[in-house]
């Protein structure tokens, strides 16, 4: 036999066990992100106001998920005291690494609305959202969480 059909020979045994033997690894566990892209004063109502939050969700796994809620709070920008919270239900689903952006409404009641106007102009017009975006599996598999942090400016 000569070498170059030996090693022919090994290199088709070693990809057939390969592909045979080996046990497959599970795909990796669900890796979702979420920024805050944008927040804005949306309306005005006779309980205070409602400002649109800009989210850009990534989901960043291999299984398909479904954007369940989003449990948010306004964060006093100088400080880490919560201003409002709240939780805002939606349904979006997401393919495996599809990447989206979602509004999200958040009621601000008058008082709060007045205190949070305020820390956004000695903040320089910023204010920081944070919360976790829940993502479900539609086929009953783990789902994830995705928390957020960040500033941004309040328009």
């Amino acid at each position: 036999m000569s070498r170059r059909a030996g090693l022919g020979a090994a290199l088709v045994s070693s990809l057939a066990l390969a592909a045979v033997g080996c046990p497959r690894l599970p795909p990796p566990p669900p890796r979702p992100a979420v920024f805050v892209v944008s927040v804005e004063r949306a309306a005005a109502t006779g309980d205070g106001e409602v400002l649109r939050a800009r989210l850009d969700v990534h989901n960043r796994g291999a299984f398909r998920l479904v954007l369940a809620a989003i449990d948010w709070e306004v964060v006093d920008p100088r400080g880490d005291r919560a201003i409002s919270r709240g939780r805002a239900a939606t349904h979006r689903v997401f393919a495996p690494d599809q990447r989206a952006v979602v509004d999200i409404d958040l009621a601000i009641p008058t008082p709060v609305a007045e205190q949070l106007r305020r820390a956004a102009a000695a903040a320089g017009g910023r204010i920081r959202l944070r919360g976790t975006a829940h993502l479900e599996d539609p086929a009953g598999g783990e789902g994830a969480a995705a928390p957020f942090d960040d500033p941004a400016p309040l328009r």
